[in-house]
């Protein structure tokens, strides 16, 4: 098998890598999601409220946000397939230990061990497709967006059918012939690890306890707010974001290199884009199947065929976006999935318990129609701005984002859905919605006009 990046994969040789990462990349939304559909049977089995479940979401996300970095510099180091195939291996024993979980707390733990391992596969994937795909990286990265949108929403969905038929531990157990294809494919097609050059950066173990610290004790002030605010968390929390950034400033290889974003104005409102509008996402693929069952009295089952109309929209639109965006450019597309995702918030605010279950489903749809256009937009429009030797630094940021968007969500649901799960929280999470994708619609019409082209005068000025 060609091993040298310089000379490339012949055409049966990319298109198994593409699919041995794109698996295992896909794993990550899958997990997330399949597990939404589980909560109200998770807390009758533990006898727990939604606010406890929240928590099994927020851990989980901290974790990815700390690991993926942490595991990018791991695969530089040790090497990429090598360390890909460890993540593999996490996973198996996550899903082989999860089902025989005792306690929240245990299943909690063993959820993290499953957040390492699939923190692996962005950072490790992603650098090898830099590296081996010379010719096709637009199409390969595009492919892999293709696939963890589609995974996302047909998450909930599968989720519905396995825990109605094999209950919670079933979301776990669906694993292992994913795992055993990702094996093969990684094994059989990946190439050898080839060492990066000045890979001997240490690791800034002090930033990573900050950032661990800032969002954890965020999360304590945001899950306050269902009863009475503790603004002790607050102060605390805006204290270590302030030590956070100066600290980082100074650091030579930072966990958040804050002196990139500052010479990169444009990333970061890349960045602020992607919290935000995975914010909307995971309240409607955690949020709703609660409430479905919560509120509407559903069964699992019942909930997760419904999302089906989420899911199916999602996979019949997601091609066709992509192909949109390759063919015209990220900022039209981005402007009319802001605005779709704008017009989906305000008919979330038209469901209560008695809601047709049709009315659910366009709802649903809607929400299918746009939940692919920001992933795809945005990650173009990344790519566009950073060299190639800036892929690792803009890459971990791009997903530190994102799980900086659910981990914000988990605590929202915990703080609104902490008490009862009703129509009232659904609707202040639909203002909310409401409120985010307006800010998207307005961020999206500024990247497309003159405001965004005097961000490169402010670049050239910081750089």
């Amino acid at each position: 098998m060609t091993t040298d990046g310089a000379r490339g994969l012949d055409a049966r040789e990319r298109f198994g890598l593409v699919a041995a990462i794109a698996l295992g990349i896909t794993l990550n939304p899958l997990n997330t999601t399949m597990i939404s559909v589980a909560f109200v049977r998770l807390q009758e089995h533990f006898q727990v409220g939604f606010g406890e479940i929240s928590w099994l979401i927020a851990s989980y996300y901290i974790t990815c946000a700390i690991g993926q970095p942490v595991m990018g510099k791991l695969s530089d180091r040790l090497g990429r397939k090598r360390v890909f195939l460890c993540g593999l291996c996490l996973i198996c024993l996550s899903s082989t230990l999860a089902p025989l979980s005792p306690s929240l707390g245990w299943l909690m733990v063993f959820r993290i061990i499953q957040a390492l391992g699939i923190s692996t596969f962005h950072p490790a994937g992603i650098g090898m497709i830099r590296r081996f795909l010379s010719e096709s990286q637009t199409r390969a990265i595009s492919t892999i967006a293709v696939f963890t949108s589609t995974a996302a929403a047909f998450g909930p969905s599968i989720g519905g059918l396995l825990v109605h038929y094999g209950d919670w531990p079933s979301i776990f157990i669906i694993n292992f012939p994913l795992l055993a294809v990702c094996f093969w494919l990684a094994i059989r097609w990946m190439p050898r690890d080839v060492r990066d050059e000045a890979t001997g950066a240490a690791f800034d173990w002090a930033g990573i306890l900050l950032f661990g610290f800032f969002i954890t004790i965020s999360l304590f002030f945001l899950m306050s707010l269902r009863t009475v605010p503790h603004w002790g968390y607050l102060f605390a929390s805006l204290a270590s974001a302030f030590v956070l950034w100066v600290y980082e400033r100074k650091h030579r290889a930072p966990f958040i290199d804050v002196r990139f974003l500052q010479r990169k104005p444009k990333v970061s409102i890349i960045y602020l884009q992607f919290i935000m509008s995975n914010m909307v996402t995971y309240v409607i693929s955690f949020g709703l199947p609660s409430y479905l069952q919560g509120a509407m009295l559903l069964s699992s089952q019942q909930a997760g065929i419904l999302m089906l109309f989420n899911a199916g929209t999602s996979l019949v639109v997601t091609p066709l976006i992509a192909r949109w965006i390759e063919r015209s450019g990220y900022r039209l597309p981005l402007l009319a999935g802001s605005g779709i995702m704008l017009a989906a918030a305000l008919l979330l605010l038209t469901l209560h318990e008695h809601s047709p279950l049709a009315q659910v489903a366009v709802v649903l749809a809607v929400f299918g129609l746009c939940g692919s256009f920001h992933t795809i937009a945005l990650q173009t429009a990344l790519y566009e701005l950073v060299t190639p030797a800036q892929t690792g630094v803009s890459s971990g940021l791009f997903m530190t984002a994102k799980y900086t968007g659910t981990i914000l969500t988990s605590s929202l649901l915990g703080a609104v859905f902490g008490a009862e799960v009703g129509s009232k929280g659904l609707h202040a999470l639909a203002w909310g919605c409401a409120a985010l994708s307006a800010a998207l619609v307005l961020l999206a019409g500024y990247m497309a006009g003159r405001g965004w082209r005097l961000l490169d005068w402010r670049s050239r000025w910081s750089g």
